[in-house]
């Protein structure tokens, strides 16, 4: 699909020379990391001015939008007895939970924006955006608020401005102004109470991050190209 032939692109820009690696189990690692912090929140570790604090590497950034393009790769085909548009709508739900997170997994880093365009890409097709299952519906949105929540603003005003000379910048803001209208006529008219309230949450988040942008913009070089206050 479209979508995932973008996210593909967008991989092989954000981590040139990287290839797929094969699979590993976490699941040790991660316990022995609980592990630790629990013994030394037991222990009271602490330094002149409180509790010592502990910085990490955002180690998923760097693979988030290769795995994201792999999900999305040819998602909208029917095989192997999977139908993501059709009968099982279930997966497609799951599925749009599992980019919302990998958004906030990968918030203020350079994957950011190729996932929010992805994203959005695949929540603006009519099979998702008007799906005839409440739970479609319902993920399309928290996952679209995942987006306008995790967003750097500042980043969205140089995607505005022009001021990468990105194709995926227009795209982003193209779907952003989408976002706005789809949530606004879900939140007034959807029959499903719990997508109105998700719908509306969106469009307040939505105003916030173009809050954030217009703030922004007053720091960046004088735009190039369409007014933000156009888009969002």
């Amino acid at each position: 699909s479209s979508t995932a032939q973008g996210l593909t692109t967008a991989a092989a820009a954000a981590a040139p020379g990287m290839v797929v690696s094969s699979s590993r189990v976490w699941g040790n690692v991660s316990l022995a990391k609980q592990k630790q912090a629990q013994a030394d929140a037991q222990a009271g570790l602490s330094g002149p001015s409180g509790p010592f604090l502990r910085t990490f590497r955002n180690r998923f950034a760097p693979v988030a939008v290769r795995w994201a393009s792999l999900l999305l790769q040819e998602c909208d085909v029917r095989k192997h007895g999977v139908d993501l548009f059709g009968r099982d709508s279930l997966l497609l739900g799951r599925l749009l939970t599992v980019l919302g997170v990998f958004v906030e997994a990968a918030a203020a880093t350079p994957a950011a924006l190729p996932l929010s365009a992805g994203l959005l890409e695949l929540v603006k097709a009519p099979q998702v955006s008007g799906h005839k299952e409440v739970f479609v519906r319902r993920s399309a949105l928290v996952a679209a608020s995942q987006v306008v929540r995790h967003l750097p603003p500042a980043r969205l005003a140089g995607a505005m401005v022009g001021r990468q000379q990105d194709a995926q910048d227009a795209v982003l803001v193209d779907r952003l102004q989408w976002l706005m209208g789809w949530a606004q006529a879900v939140a007034a008219g959807d029959v499903d109470e719990h997508c109105r309230i998700l719908a509306a949450g969106c469009v307040a988040w939505h105003v916030e991050l173009a809050e954030g942008a217009m703030a922004a913009l007053e720091h960046l070089p004088e735009p190039e190209g369409p007014s933000l206050s156009a888009a969002v």
